[in-house]
């Protein structure tokens, strides 16, 4: 199905964007971008965008970073939001990808003012009950770093070195890749962070580890410590640190949260009353608005 976008200040069906083939972001992958998860509550008729201002704030931050310059305000990304999910006629949750790109011909090595994208489609609701185990393979591609290509920034062409790893993963009849950065040490997989739980305490790598510091990651580690009372530590881990954990599981605005069964077929608990059980149970407590706390996290729409 064709879905009603935003695009260079208009709303446009997807089939309708014209991107120039000699573009920029086409050629070199010269865009940032941001996916957010929107949460449809059936009961009020409201929907929840999950850490909406962390989100547009990392977007900005990255365009900056990247010379991609825009005239946008946060007031104005949540107005165009809304304006999609009212053409698109939504009743289901959401996933929205925003895009700073650059639509006419030109080179990687010329400052832009960026156009914005703004996409969405319908994505299925998962439930915590659901039992994703997954199996990862430690890749033999390092992760890019903060003085090659920041990972930091949330760039285009930064996922090459994910799709990289992740190919060698399925090749090797693995679901998904682990990276090591180049001290050896554990990153993340594609497009996910890593979390383990050694005797009930979380760890992840620090953002000195080469990663995203993605904002799910962020808000598992705030309600898992004030809320459900776990000590949380950001570290460098090593493998063999990991190898010796309790549980594991992986984290994103995608992937949600899918615990970890085995890492080069080092097995880990995946048991449905372990500690990464009960943390995936409350983050959807939190994005489908059944527990007080939904308020920290969500930013409510209802028409």
């Amino acid at each position: 199905m064709d879905y009603y976008c935003y695009f260079k200040d208009d709303y446009l069906l997807e089939k309708d964007v014209y991107i120039h083939p000699l573009s920029p972001s086409t050629q070199y992958g010269l865009n940032v971008f941001e996916g957010i998860g929107v949460y449809f509550d059936f009961e009020t008729g409201c929907y929840n965008i999950l850490e909406f201002e962390k989100h547009i704030s990392r977007f900005f931050e990255s365009s900056k970073r990247l010379n991609l310059n825009h005239k946008y305000k946060i007031s104005e990304i949540e107005k165009i939001i809304k304006s999609l999910i009212i053409k698109n006629n939504f009743k289901t949750d959401i996933y929205l990808k925003l895009v700073f790109l650059v639509s006419k011909k030109g080179s990687w090595a010329d400052i832009y003012d960026a156009d914005l994208l703004v996409c969405s489609w319908p994505k299925q609701r998962k439930s915590a009950s659901q039992r994703e185990k997954l199996n990862l393979h430690i890749s033999s591609w390092e992760r890019i770093s903060e003085k090659s290509m920041p990972p930091s920034i949330k760039v285009g062409a930064n996922y090459i070195n994910s799709r990289y790893a992740f190919l060698e993963a399925k090749q090797n009849n693995f679901d998904l890749p682990l990276f090591l950065n180049k001290k050896g040490n554990i990153s993340e997989s594609s497009g996910a962070c890593v979390i383990l739980i050694k005797e009930n305490k979380l760890f992840t790598p620090s953002s000195s580890s080469d990663i995203l510091n993605s904002i799910t990651r962020q808000m598992i580690f705030d309600f898992s410590s004030k809320i459900l009372g776990y000590e949380v530590f950001e570290k460098e881990i090593t493998v063999k640190e990991l190898f010796r954990a309790d549980e594991v599981f992986l984290c994103g605005t995608a992937i949600e949260i899918s615990l970890v069964e085995n890492i080069n077929k080092i097995s880990y608990n995946t048991e449905p009353n372990n500690n990464s059980q009960k943390i995936k149970n409350y983050f959807f407590e939190i994005v489908n608005n059944k527990t007080p706390y939904s308020n920290l996290y969500l930013k409510k729409i209802k028409f």
